[in-house]
């Protein structure tokens, strides 16, 4: 593959009513590489990060170059692995059985020189990695919250706030007090995140739809049925999918964005033989990359008019 773009096609150009065009749906990766999942953006936009079915490995494809390079191949490390701000560094766990015994260990990988460095191992009760607003990185362990970049300041990570699900409640810490928040009540909260401007959270309530709140639960915005929300870098938009499901498989999903405010709603995708999932934003927030039922990396291009 000498050129990236000479794996792009493109569709007809679409323009919603509003202020969102979509005017490109490129193939970044094929069959014959092999079927990957769940992709991220590195914090510059010029890396898509992937993992292969049931999260096994993680692999890099630079967008300027066109070269994909596998990065590891250990089992789960693809599970909600994540890239720190400066992109030098990925933190992912790993997943192990050992007399039919679940272990995990943490990881660190330094991208650029290619090495590994373990910060947990054999642990039976360990949490994937998750980002903080301003305040790093933590994972739990046994239970207990542990930061792994504790070079930070104690200011930070007094001030910042962590959002995470552990027995399918919405825990909230923050300034240095951890809360179970649940803003409607019990249930299956997913996907929770804090928006870019530190101010407000957005999460998923299993059967109910997903919905914007304040730190104190109250809810600002519903934004009904939308899957795997993300906000948008500048915290305007929500990046979702409308999937459906036979009880084993997806059987039709698209991807939609929608304003923070819950006013205005479009839809990125329409297609009848693909099957759109999990989509992320880009760092500069022009473009959005996700995976199709078929193992299928795909990036569309968009502009948002403010």
């Amino acid at each position: 593959m000498k050129k990236l773009f000479l794996m792009m096609f493109s569709i007809a150009t679409f323009v919603f009513a509003g202020n969102i065009k979509v005017a490109e749906d490129i193939q970044l990766t094929g069959k014959s590489q092999g079927e990957f999942y769940f992709p991220k953006f590195s914090p510059d936009g010029k890396s898509v990060f992937f993992t292969s079915g049931n999260f096994r490995g993680l692999w890099q494809l630079n967008l300027e170059s066109g070269v994909l390079k596998q990065i590891t191949a250990l089992p789960g490390a693809g599970y909600k692995f994540v890239l720190t701000p400066d992109g030098k560094i990925i933190y992912f766990r790993t997943t192990e059985y050992k007399n039919k015994r679940r272990f995990h260990r943490l990881i660190e990988y330094n991208i650029s020189t290619g090495t590994e460095k373990i910060l947990e191992e054999n642990e039976r009760n360990l949490s994937p990695p998750t980002m903080a607003w301003k305040s790093g990185l933590f994972y739990l362990k046994n239970e207990k919250l542990t930061k792994i970049n504790a070079q930070l300041s104690k200011t930070d990570e007094n001030t910042a706030g962590l959002v995470y699900i552990e027995n399918r409640n919405l825990i909230l810490v923050r300034n240095g007090k951890k809360t179970i928040l649940n803003p409607l009540g019990e249930g299956i909260y997913l996907w929770p995140s804090i928006s870019p401007d530190g101010k407000k959270i957005l999460f998923t309530l299993g059967g109910k739809g997903s919905y914007i709140c304040d730190f104190n639960g109250k809810i600002l915005t519903e934004l009904g049925y939308a899957n795997y929300p993300k906000w948008s870098p500048d915290g305007n938009w929500v990046l979702f999918m409308k999937d459906e499901d036979n009880g084993y498989n997806f059987t039709e999903s698209d991807l939609y964005v929608k304003s923070s405010d819950g006013t205005e709603e479009f839809k990125l995708t329409s297609t009848d033989d693909i099957i759109e999932l999990y989509g992320e934003w880009s760092p500069a927030g022009d473009a959005v990359v996700y995976h199709t039922d078929k193992g299928e990396i795909r990036l569309i291009k968009l502009k948002i008019e403010k």
